[in-house]
């Protein structure tokens, strides 16, 4: 017969104990859930375990029967995120918001030194004199090696004066002294010059005696571009610029200047004339 809310609470039977046979004796607040048809239940976050040691202590199992394997719960526990905002840097991208110590701001670069434009222009000036002036001393003066022209300057300075004697020995004549001249010629020529001179020779003196022409010869100036080998042998080229007055009776009739390049040869202490070509 189920009770009615107005009567109070029947009062439990004391169990009789029964060998063999043992309940956990029940709490006031169980029985009265019982009798009043009401269930109570704790949240999980208030479950504890409890060990088998105490269970065992408090509820005394028959003789002889097998412990019940000990069962524990766990708590739940509440997971974090360890996802990180956006905006917080790691150690590879460099120092966190939240690191120990304040940034250092990078130092200002200060304005850039202007350079004097006058200066600049001076100097500019002074490396194009100076390569002017190498630039002519090379042109007159050729480089080192087996060219001796200008390095060996004794050789260069003979070598000058016996060209222009042997240049005007060819090319100054008189009419009254043919013979004096083309021995003087043949000494200073050699090679294919002097061969080229002996075949000519005959017709030269003819056109000179018929028009009594002569010519007066001055070197204006002569340069040396190369010059190796030393004593007899040597090799060397000069250019020379020649001014030729032509006469007539020994009168003025003409002037020439005409530049020549001639290839000389050493024969001995001699500087003579090998080729001739116009330049």
């Amino acid at each position: 017969m189920a009770p009615t809310p107005n009567q109070p609470p029947r009062k439990r039977r004391p169990t009789p104990k029964v060998a063999g046979h043992t309940r956990a004796a029940r709490s006031d607040a169980d029985e009265l859930a019982t009798e009043s048809g009401v269930s109570l239940s704790k949240s999980d976050d208030a479950e504890v375990s409890v060990p088998a040691e105490e269970r065992g202590a408090e509820t005394p199992g028959l003789e002889g029967a097998e412990p019940t394997p000990p069962t524990t719960r766990t708590r739940p526990v509440s997971r974090v995120s360890t996802l990180r905002p956006s905006g917080t840097q790691t150690g590879a991208d460099g120092p966190s918001s939240t690191g120990s110590g304040p940034s250092r701001p990078a130092p200002e670069r200060g304005p850039a030194k202007k350079r004097n434009p006058l200066l600049l222009t001076a100097m500019l000036a002074g490396v194009a004199v100076l390569l002017g002036v190498a630039a002519v001393i090379l042109a007159f003066r050729p480089g080192l090696g087996e060219n001796r022209a200008f390095v060996d300057q004794s050789a260069t300075t003979e070598l000058i004066g016996q060209s222009q004697e042997q240049i005007c020995a060819v090319w100054g004549h008189e009419h009254t002294d043919l013979d004096g001249w083309a021995k003087r010629a043949q000494n200073a020529l050699t090679g294919d010059a002097r061969k080229e001179f002996d075949e000519s020779l005959k017709t030269q003196r003819d056109l000179i005696t018929q028009t009594k022409s002569g010519a007066e010869c001055r070197v204006d100036a002569v340069g040396v571009t190369n010059l190796s080998g030393a004593g007899d042998g040597a090799r060397a080229t000069v250019i020379a610029n020649l001014i030729i007055s032509e006469t007539q009776n020994s009168i003025a009739t003409n002037s020439l200047a005409p530049r020549v390049q001639f290839a000389m040869v050493k024969e001995g202490d001699t500087w003579r004339i090998q080729g001739v070509e116009p330049f």
